[in-house]
């Protein structure tokens, strides 16, 4: 996901071109994206792990890449 966030990132700070294969994909990465964080939720398992513990990991490794892609522009802004 972060490189999905890093492409819109640089769509809008930095106005790049995004054609409409790419932003198919994007859209398509981020269905999937979106689909694996709540799948804990969709589907049951009687795994040792609960459901919301699952899906609280998941939520998590979401924001870990959407602050990598804050750190990203935040830098390129500061130091570019």
């Amino acid at each position: 996901m972060g490189a999905v966030l890093t492409v819109y990132a640089g769509h809008y700070y930095y106005r790049d071109k995004i054609n409409g294969w790419v932003n198919w994909g994007l859209f398509l990465a981020s269905a999937g994206t979106l689909l694996v964080v709540v799948e804990p939720l969709l589907l049951s398992h009687n795994n040792e792990v609960s459901m919301l513990e699952r899906t609280l990991g998941n939520i998590l490794a979401f924001f870990y890449a959407l602050l990598w892609v804050v750190y990203v522009i935040w830098t390129k802004v500061h130091h570019g």
